[in-house]
């Protein structure tokens, strides 16, 4: 067996007076580079935005720092995907979209710190927001009433400070010859977990996929990786999206694993273009 293709990530949400600092650098075997927004505090409305590139894939130009003007003024919140992908259309590397949603997920996760400049008077409010918000995305939206634990409850030994939030997330692929072994998973401020899959060579079907919650926000998310066991059969390719979506997610499982298995995708198209763009 032998290593195909490695990727990581590092986001962190720093606040500066009335801003909010979201960097995601980014380091795989055929690049380098970092997303950086800076947003305001109180509308997460993008004041600067740039993508720069330490290390550029090869046929993908030159190495350097690209402005990115087109998304200022754009709300950095989930349901910017498609002004971002616009925004990075001229992108050489197929990297910058993903790149920059990763930091407005961070942002995204960092809300909570800035709650009361967002509009919430406490923090209850902030939690009572989020169950009606986000009704059934996952197992633990989907359980209201159930006595789980609150959001809050769940960071409120946290002392923040000005560092919003972090998450670091890899992804790694290995090739035994007849099957890849995909392997990732996240840590960040409320959650980790991993995930592995068994991937045949050529058809790309998944042969086996695992998982486990280390840290979330109650036990039921622990539910969420049974939901794996539904993988093996489906081909872990981009034409299968929304059938990984729909084993790995919904309203019994878990959005972040869903991630980082459609991550898995990604990372597999980097490893078999010799970390080209993929033509997908």
């Amino acid at each position: 067996m032998h290593y195909l293709f490695h990727r990581y990530w590092l986001v962190n949400v720093n606040r500066q007076g009335d801003t909010l600092l979201a960097t995601s650098q980014y380091m795989d075997t055929a690049c380098e580079m970092a997303g950086i927004m800076r947003v305001g505090v109180t509308d997460f409305r993008v004041t600067g935005a740039r993508v720069e590139t330490y290390r550029a894939p090869e046929g993908a130009g030159p190495a350097g720092t690209t402005e990115l003007d087109a998304l200022v003024g754009v709300t950095a919140y989930p349901g910017a995907g498609r002004e971002v992908r616009r925004a990075v259309a001229h992108d050489p590397t197929g990297r910058w979209a993903d790149l920059l949603l990763e930091g407005i997920k961070g942002l995204f996760q960092a809300e909570y710190a800035v709650f009361r400049e967002r509009g919430f008077a406490t923090e209850a409010d902030f939690d009572t927001w989020f169950w009606r918000d986000f009704a059934g995305t996952c197992v633990y939206y989907s359980n209201p009433g159930q006595g789980l634990r609150e959001f809050s409850d769940h960071i409120r030994d946290q002392v923040r400070g000005g560092c919003c939030f972090n998450r670091h997330r890899y992804c790694s692929i290995t090739d035994s010859g007849e099957e890849y072994l995909v392997q990732a998973g996240l840590s960040d401020s409320f959650h980790e977990m991993g995930i592995a899959l068994r991937v045949k060579t050529g058809s790309m079907e998944i042969l086996h996929a695992g998982g486990h919650t280390l840290r979330a926000l109650d036990t039921i998310c622990q539910r969420g990786p049974e939901r794996l066991a539904m993988l093996p059969g489906i081909p872990l390719t981009t034409a299968a999206r929304k059938q990984m979506m729909d084993a790995a997610g919904g309203p019994a499982g878990c959005t972040h694993l869903a991630d980082l298995v459609l991550e898995g995708v990604k990372t597999l198209e980097l490893a078999l273009s010799g970390g080209r763009k993929p033509e997908v």
